[in-house]
């Protein structure tokens, strides 16, 4: 079945087999199928869809989802931050069969080859999330949970012999934004930029885009752990479990690998404040919270480590994620060679309110995090 040309071809009998497996008994045949985009973030992949229709003679109402991921240009580079494939990998390994505090990764039905490019991951419909809003102790329960994963994995080697984890996330990330740097520093009167950053911070971006190698060689230093390192609102989905309570999935596991402890607090923190999660003003209050049940959530874990490790760790991160990290994503913007109103689409903000969300992300929090980094390394030794 096709829908029109821009869904894509779905086998018939394929699709049987995934909704009996999602349902968890006989609905078939399967009636008045749809196939319809869902609309998500930045993230990678060649298209997500919902496929629902009815089932049985009973007309049973079912949905699934079907994320199609492609091979990216160049060679393939299993450990890039952008490898793929990775995500189904993940899901065909044990790695998110049990994850710790309250915390699932979405049921993935079937991964699919469709071609030697092309993959095909078949996941469960979230459907609503039962919380809406999420208060400050919500994200940091999630913060707790994901220090608990942490502290089960500080320097495992099981891990280190799995090639197709992701390592030097952050460093492969900002490495992206060489032309983008060099793009920001002729373009410093541009009025859009100053708005971003109106006091003077882009030419702070600059000199922190030139000290990169220092501070990214210390997050090299600090013990690796697993990190997710996407963990924000938009990828975390609230619903009640079997027994009544309240579980969290953790959805978009492209970018799993290795990290310093620590780093999946920045999408958390930073990446909420930008995407309009959380308000600018709450962002301390939840970075200190955050902090807090991170490292409790490692001690959990039995880690004994000095958790000044896990602040250096978000603090180098925090530096450059949404600063410099993405400046090849949104300085387009800024200068008009994309339309503003792609961005609004994805971040569901008038622009001027998304830049100026930018520019609170790298003035009240990225450039404070930098010193917080640079002081931490004295104090650890690791400069």
């Amino acid at each position: 079945m096709k829908p029109d040309d821009d869904r894509p071809t779905i086998d018939p009998v394929a699709l049987d087999a995934i909704v009996e497996r999602a349902a968890g008994s006989n609905v078939l045949p399967l009636h008045d199928i749809t196939v319809s985009p869902i609309v998500g973030g930045v993230g990678n992949g060649l298209g997500t869809f919902r496929v629902s229709g009815t089932g049985g003679t009973d007309r049973i109402v079912w949905s699934v989802v079907l994320k199609v991921i492609g091979r990216t240009d160049g060679p393939h580079d299993p450990a890039r931050w952008d490898s793929w494939d990775r995500e189904a990998t993940a899901y065909r390994s044990a790695l998110l069969d049990s994850l710790p505090g309250g915390i699932t990764a979405a049921r993935c039905f079937d991964v699919v080859a469709v071609d030697p490019d092309t993959m095909w991951l078949w996941l469960e419909d979230l459907g609503d999330d039962v919380d809406g809003t999420w208060t400050l102790d919500d994200h940091a329960t999630v913060a707790g949970a994901f220090g608990e994963l942490g502290g089960r994995h500080v320097d495992d080697p099981e891990l280190a012999a799995l090639p197709w984890l992701s390592r030097g996330w952050l460093r492969d990330w900002v490495e992206e934004n060489a032309d983008a740097m060099a793009a920001l520093a002729s373009s410093l009167e541009d009025p859009w930029v100053r708005r971003a950053w109106p006091n003077g911070e882009a030419e702070i971006l600059l000199r922190h885009w030139e000290e990169r190698e220092r501070r990214l060689a210390v997050l090299d230093r600090l013990p690796r752990t697993l990190c997710h390192f996407d963990v924000f609102r938009r990828n975390l989905h609230a619903r009640t479990d079997g027994d009544g309570g309240r579980e969290v999935v953790a959805l978009d596991w492209a970018f799993v690998g290795l990290g310093a402890p620590g780093e999946d607090l920045v999408p958390m923190v930073l990446g909420n404040v930008a995407f309009g999660e959380i308000s600018p003003v709450a962002a301390v209050e939840l970075e200190r919270r955050a902090l807090d049940a991170y490292v409790s959530g490692m001690r959990r874990a039995g880690w004994d480590g000095d958790p000044r490790i896990v602040e250096l760790g978000y603090a180098v991160a925090g530096t450059y994620r949404y600063t410099v990290g993405v400046m090849r994503l949104f300085l387009p913007f800024l200068l008009g060679e994309v339309p503003l109103q792609i961005a609004e689409h994805v971040f569901g903000s008038p622009f001027h309110e998304i830049a100026e969300a930018t520019g609170i992300v790298t003035s009240r929090h990225a450039l404070r995090l930098a010193t917080v980094a640079d002081r931490l390394t004295v104090e650890l030794g690791l400069g």
